[in-house]
């Protein structure tokens, strides 16, 4: 059994030879393969770059699925003030609808441009040059979206005092999202549809929240992923193993997801007799607290405790967060070569 056929056995909650493994890389392959975050965002973004440097991760690392671009989506595209230091992650300095009105200047089809085919080459650079690579197609939540192009403080008032103007954000982002999953779905084929959802978070936004701002339109995506005869795995930050944050996973399983991949703040234990083997988990070690502050004792505890933990479960290793510059090199291969050896 390949790498890849061992991840979709997992996936469908079917026999399978050992745990797999996937890394949520954005700028950690940036740093093995030896480009600044500068270089790869110059000119607006260049997918052969960004193919190389998950390639090279992966290389190093040996973990089993990727996503398929370092970028998912460009609010450039709308206006958006973006910096891309050397050696640090893309941090937006202006929002591009930081004036609201400017939402109503925009049309979702200007996100269909030069930096989107350049996310579809870099799909389909690693499906050429790695087929064995499990290939992840990173779309992030509709909540993500519109956090991301209005602001954070921003959004999270308006969901406060203004719910129409939230409802026309999150149908644009919406729009801009199909155009997105469209493309990179039909045109370079990968194997699962991963929704980023940092902001459908319960502590954050809580349950009612979940249900008007989240589970509509995380459907939809799982809906549309699955006429496409694709899988779909959701990563929500937020406690979902606390006495009201545990009311939010069967919210997510309703949704038709084939794994939910937990961050920070969850009981593992917990979370497996929550979801009761109805389908997949992904989650592991804290990428902060263990493999950035160490030592490299703990990073091999850690993980070799959460792979016994969950050694009957249907269940994929990765960490808790995405991997990005500043991440420990050796401590990431200590994690890895622990989960190889078990």
């Amino acid at each position: 059994m390949t790498s890849k056929e061992n991840f979709k056995e997992c996936l469908e909650c079917k026999n399978h030879s050992r745990v797999p493994t996937f890394l949520f890389d954005l700028t950690f392959g940036m740093e093995v393969a030896g480009y600044t975050t500068t270089e790869i965002f110059h000119n607006g973004f260049d997918g052969k770059k960004s193919a190389k440097s998950i390639m090279a991760s992966r290389k190093y690392l040996g973990h089993d699925a990727v996503i398929g671009s370092v970028l998912a989506a460009d609010s450039r595209a709308f206006g958006a003030e973006v910096l891309f230091p050397p050696n640090g992650t893309p941090v937006i300095k202006t929002p591009a609808f930081s004036d609201p009105h400017a939402l109503y200047e925009h049309d979702p089809n200007e996100i269909d441009n030069l930096v989107l085919e350049n996310i579809v080459t870099s799909y389909n650079t690693i499906k050429k040059e790695d087929p064995e690579a499990f290939l992840m197609g990173h779309i992030p939540s509709i909540l993500s979206l519109s956090t991301s192009f209005r602001g954070f403080e921003s959004f999270m008032m308006d969901m406060s005092l203004d719910e129409s103007y939230v409802k026309d954000i999150m149908n644009f982002s919406s729009n801009v999202s199909d155009i997105v999953q469209e493309r990179i779905f039909s045109d370079s084929d990968p194997d699962c549809m991963l929704i980023s959802a940092a902001y459908d978070n319960v502590d954050l936004i809580g349950l009612d929240g979940l249900d008007k701002f989240s589970m509509p339109y995380i459907s939809r995506m799982v809906n549309k992923a699955s006429n496409m005869g694709r899988y779909a795995t959701i990563h929500p930050h937020g406690s979902m193993t606390s006495e009201y944050g545990s009311k939010s996973v069967e919210r997510f399983i309703s949704t038709g997801i084939q794994c939910l991949y937990y961050g920070e703040n969850n009981d593992p234990e917990m979370l497996s007799k929550l979801i009761d083997g109805r389908i997949s988990i992904m989650g592991g070690i804290d990428t902060y607290t263990t493999i950035y502050l160490g030592p490299d004792s703990r990073v091999v505890r850690d993980t070799e405790k959460i792979l016994e933990l969950m050694k009957d479960e249907n269940y994929i290793f990765t960490c808790s967060c995405s991997i990005d510059r500043g991440l420990d090199a050796g401590r990431l291969k200590l994690m890895m070569n622990a989960v190889k050896k078990n």
